[in-house]
This record gives structure tokens, sequence and C-alpha cells, in this order.
């Protein structure tokens, strides 16, 4: 399972050290895409394969989209020997990653944000918010 926070710092190169933590996890050939919201996802190739297969079963306007939207701009973000993976240039675009950043374990996916914007959109989670979501499903 994947979980934890860890930051790192992007190199010039938009290399940055994958977490220990996570390598087994995400396997050594994992896959890095848009989120949804300006941050990036990273999936394991089983768990790409789970994502993928159920784009594929949507009805075709949905899937198009969706391709269109995971999958043309995916691509595959190997671990090199020394445990760095490459982002993209248009990914960290995207992203609007700058130097320092935030990589988070989210399950089934890892996603990797901005600091500045994970401080900002964590800042403002409060904690009785989350009890209500907790009351509501039964937590």
């Amino acid at each position: 399972m994947l979980q934890g926070e860890y930051r790192h710092t992007l190199d010039v190169k938009g290399r940055f050290f994958f977490p220990a933590q996570m390598k087994e996890d995400i396997g050594e050939k994992p896959t890095i895409c848009r989120g949804i919201g300006n941050y990036l996802w990273v999936f394991s190739e089983k768990d790409w394969k789970t994502f993928t297969d159920k784009i594929v079963a949507l009805p075709y306007t949905d899937s198009v989209k969706m391709r269109h939207f995971f999958i043309a701009r995916s691509q595959e973000a190997p671990i090199d020997a020394q445990g760095r993976v490459v982002i993209p240039q248009f990914m960290r675009e995207y992203a609007a990653l700058q130097k320092n950043i935030v990589v988070v374990g989210s399950l089934d996916r890892v996603e990797i944000w901005d600091e500045a914007r994970w401080n900002e959109e964590t800042d403002g989670i409060k904690a009785n918010e989350i009890m209500d979501i907790m009351e509501r499903y039964n937590f």
C-alpha cells in the first residue's frame, strides 16, 4: 500500500529521488500521468492496467476524453540505478512543479505536488470536515 508524505527537490533535469519506502509497491517501471488538478499521478504497472482497463470499458465518448486526458499524456517513468525518476518538462509545467515537491502515497497511486500547492491544499483541510465525511460513510 502506498502511503506517507515525502519532501524532495527536483534537480535541473527534473529528477528526484523516489522514496525508498514506496519503491517495492510502485515497482521498477511506474507510469506517470496528469492527476485531477494541478498535480501528477504515478501508478505501478498493475494499478496502471487496472486504471486503463476501466477507461477502456467506458462508453466511447467518455472513454475518448479520458484517454486524451490521462493516457495520451502519460509516460513510463522507470526508477534509475540511483533511485531517481525523471518528470518530463510538459508534466512539470502542468503540475506547476518548482524546485521543492511533495511525494504522497495515496493507496493505489502516488501523487506528486509542488510543495507550496500541497501545503495550501492540506492546510485547508479541517478536522471537523473529516469527521463529517467519516460520519457520512460510517467510519
